[in-house]
């Protein structure tokens, strides 16, 4: 796909009622390995705009920025919910979007692109959200 060819915002929405189905089979799917208890079930996680926008300050070449589940410890522990990672991504030459990973100082010392700053749900979840 070439990067002029991205779809826009506009068109890409889904209804509500479409968005409840969808929450609700990632709910009844995952629900098992937590002991068919919906309320440890990982939900989603938040991503506050400052901080991707830093990103986009940050990595001007980026066309976005890939999200990579993750968990603190092998399997589920009840208060460790699914969080997300957050990696710059470029558009290159040969037309794939490759994580920006490999960075240095000036002095030539390695510089992390991979960021934590997701906040998971549950804990932090909108409990009055019909998606939640």
């Amino acid at each position: 796909m070439e990067k002029d060819a991205l779809k826009p915002i506009e068109g890409t929405t889904i209804t509500l009622s479409e968005a409840m189905d969808r929450t609700n089979n990632w709910r009844q799917t995952v629900k098992p390995i937590f002991n068919d208890d919906v309320s440890e079930v990982p939900k989603g996680f938040f991503i506050h705009f400052d901080d991707i926008k830093a990103l986009a300050e940050k990595y001007p070449e980026a066309a976005g920025v890939r999200a990579y589940f993750t968990l603190l410890s092998p399997g589920f522990t009840p208060g460790e919910g699914v969080s997300g990672i957050l990696v710059p991504v470029a558009f290159t030459e040969d037309r794939f979007y490759r994580d920006i990973l490999d960075r240095a100082d000036a002095d030539g010392a390695p510089i992390s692109s991979i960021y934590d700053f997701t906040k998971p749900c549950p804990d932090s979840c909108d409990e009055t959200s019909p998606l939640n």
